[in-house]
This record gives structure tokens, C-alpha cells and sequence, in this order.
């Protein structure tokens, strides 16, 4: 690459003196470069004269398409530089939705804004497919519901914990409180979240702790089916404070919980294995927002 920038310095100036200069070497030195290129290829590239140096037809023709080579090999080393630092690259994050919907736009946003040419990938899925794509390496980074017993080989850094609030239909009996316990839940006609996702082993756990029996009606898997079988009148349901934008719909009233249940989310990726540049710098601006 030094022979073939030399050449095309040297084509483009037509002087050695400028040349030089212009590539920070002395001139013998690139006269001494431009003598090894041509003993390298066979053939004369340029005529010295007293007023500079002419390209010979050889020297023009290798002189062009070595110019495509070095903007491509500055191209390289730009990118590589730009990767290195992260301003560059791709980063996949697989996340629960109610945070896909919730926190995540402001940090996408703020993070392009600072970032445009990282590509953002999000995968949201239920929390037993995002942090399967985490282990598996079909993601870089998770952010997910975590607990104790985390899969072998994930590590957790916890973002949030999330409280847990009731949602009761507009007509019900408490929809007048200002605050209520996990025990009012009792005998209760409830909506259930599937066990598949983050919500529902947690409310089940809660519920099994305070030694509450509800009258189950329906189970849903997402929170706009939930919150749209509350909103009808099917039951009560107790949510994280982050998914309650997501059912600010007409018929539901939030009401605090006095006993603080907590959903806790963590950031999560593969121990032992080094996040690319941009994946890093998205996992602190992830941490930096959340943890705000």
C-alpha cells in the first residue's frame, strides 16, 4: 500500500518534491518507494526530467487503478477505526415488550442520535425467547425479568425494579380506592397473565405468599389483551408500574398496591464473552437511562 499511495501521489503532483511533502516523507525516500514499486511491477512509471516527473503510459494506467485500491483500503481503515470506537456496527437487543414499548424508544432515540450509523435490531418477545436469545448468541444483549436462578453462563446487571400496581375495571366495588392490598385480590374475579411471560409467575408467586385465592376468570399473554378483559369488566389485575401507559384505557382505574411486589429488570448477555464496541456503548447508555 505504500508503493501503490506513493505512485498515485507521485501521478497526481508530478513532482517528487511535492509529493514528499504531502505524504510526510523526504523526498529521497519516496524516489527510493516509487524505484521499488517499479522493480517490483517491471516497467518504467514515470521519466524523471528537470522539471519534474512525466507518467509514462504504464505509469498512468497503474497509477488509476491503484488510486481505487488505496480509497478502498482508507475505506477499510476508516471503518475499522469507526468500529473500534463504536460509532459504527450493529447492535441486537432482545427485550420483553412492555419494555419495547415503554423505556427502550427514548434510549433508541437518544442513542441514534449520538450514533447514526449503528443499527439498532430490537427482537421483543416473551421472557423465555428473549433470554433464550441471549444464550444462544442470537442477540448481544437482553433485557429481560430476572431472579435469582439465571441461566448458566448470562450475566445480569439490574436496571430497575419495577413495582407492581392493581388495574380494576371503572364499575368495580374498589375503583374508588386510593390505595389497596394483595388481600382485597381475594375471591376476586381476576385476568391472569400466561405463565410465559415475565408478569404472571410473579403475580402468582405473590399471590401464593399472601395466601390469596382469586377467582380466575381468563389468562391473556399480552398487556393489551389484559388491560382490554379489564377495561370490559372481566376482572382485576395487578401490573408493573412500567407496563401502565400500555392500559390507559378507558375503563380501567390504577390503584397503588400497599405491599411492594417487584418486578426486577436487568441488562443481560453472555458471560465470558466481549460485547462488539457499539454493543457496549448501547449497554451504558441502556443502564445510564434506566438507572436515572
Amino acid at each position: 500500500m505504500r508503493h501503490l499511495t506513493s505512485v498515485v501521489a507521485l501521478h497526481r503532483l508530478r513532482s517528487f518534491t511535492l509529493a514528499a511533502a504531502e505524504m510526510g516523507v523526504s523526498q529521497p525516500a519516496l524516489s527510493r518507494t516509487v524505484a521499488e514499486a517499479e522493480r517490483r511491477i517491471g516497467i518504467r512509471l514515470f521519466v524523471r526530467t528537470s522539471q519534474g516527473a512525466v507518467p509514462t503510459d504504464a505509469g498512468t494506467a497503474v497509477a488509476e487503478r491503484a488510486a481505487t485500491a488505496v480509497r478502498a483500503f482508507e475505506d477499510a481503515v476508516g471503518f475499522a477505526s469507526a468500529y473500534s470506537a463504536g460509532s459504527v456496527g450493529s447492535v441486537r437487543l432482545a427485550c420483553l415488550p412492555s419494555v419495547a414499548a415503554t423505556v427502550l424508544p427514548a434510549v433508541v432515540a437518544g442513542f441514534r442520535d449520538t450514533y447514526p450509523d449503528v443499527q439498532l435490531v430490537l427482537e421483543d418477545g416473551q421472557q423465555d425467547t428473549a433470554m433464550a436469545l441471549v444464550a444462544e448468541g442470537g442477540a448481544e444483549l437482553g433485557l429481560v425479568a430476572v431472579d435469582e436462578a439465571l441461566p448458566a453462563g448470562i450475566r445480569a446487571e439490574v436496571a430497575i425494579r419495577d413495582g407492581f400496581v392493581a388495574a380494576v375495571p371503572s364499575g368495580h366495588e374498589y375503583a374508588d380506592r386510593e390505595l389497596l392490598r394483595w388481600t382485597d385480590f381475594q375471591a376476586q374475579p381476576f385476568v391472569a397473565f400466561d405463565a410465559i411471560t415475565s408478569i404472571g409467575p410473579l403475580v402468582r408467586r405473590a399471590l401464593a405468599q399472601q395466601r390469596v385465592r382469586v377467582s380466575e376468570m381468563v389468562s391473556a399473554g399480552s398487556i393489551a389483551a389484559v388491560g382490554g378483559l379489564v377495561a370490559a369488566g372481566m376482572g382485576m389485575t395487578a401490573v408493573p408500574r412500567l407496563v401502565v401507559p400500555l392500559m390507559q384505557l378507558s375503563g380501567i382505574v390504577i390503584i397503588p398496591l400497599e405491599e411492594q411486589v417487584e418486578r426486577t429488570l436487568a441488562v443481560v448477555h453472555r458471560a465470558g464473552i466481549g460485547l462488539s464496541p457499539a454493543a457496549e456503548l448501547f449497554r451504558g447508555a441502556l443502564l445510564e437511562h434506566l438507572r436515572s
